[in-house]
């Protein structure tokens, strides 16, 4: 269980770090292949958010058939 303790902090990091570096990307006028780096960071984006919300569905479901077990 040790390798899930600090899975969601590190999922949030993540999905927190490719907002930024979205963000950052659509701000900067300078970039020359603007819509492939943005859709990749977008994609990126997408991907870190969906982990971190999964990890979070996936510790609700383990929770949840302990209780049901024990009932």
């Amino acid at each position: 269980m040790e390798l899930y303790a600090n899975l969601k902090s590190q999922l949030l990091r993540r999905s927190d770090l490719e907002k930024n570096r979205a963000e950052t990307a659509m701000a900067d006028p300078d970039i020359d292949d603007a819509d492939v780096d943005l859709f990749e960071l977008g994609l990126q984006q997408r991907n870190a958010k969906w982990a971190f919300h999964e990890q979070i569905r996936a510790k609700h479901m383990l929770l949840k058939t302990a209780l049901d077990g024990v009932q």
